[in-house]
């Protein structure tokens, strides 16, 4: 919906994105969830062992809990100057 300047509203834009943000977020915490239970899986079997394990996907690691901290600022901002 424009405004008077031409420029779409930004409470049009927040309740499209608004629609599926619960969603969304239940799923990426459902992924962190299975992804974090495979990791410790496979770490604790590889404990015992004598041979030495290198980490894997260290990048990948970190890249995803960038991610993370992004999307919870992101979220904890909007939610603090919206009331």
């Amino acid at each position: 919906m424009p405004d008077s300047g031409g420029r779409l509203s930004i409470d049009g834009l927040v309740r499209a994105i608004g629609r599926y943000d619960r969603i969304a977020l239940a799923v990426l915490g459902m992924a962190v969830v299975i992804i974090a239970a495979a990791r410790f899986v496979r770490i604790r079997s590889q404990l015992g062992d004598a041979e030495v394990h290198w980490g894997m996907n260290v990048q990948l690691g970190v890249t995803f809990s960038g991610a993370l901290v992004l999307i919870v600022t992101t979220v904890a901002a909007y939610l603090a100057l919206a009331r």
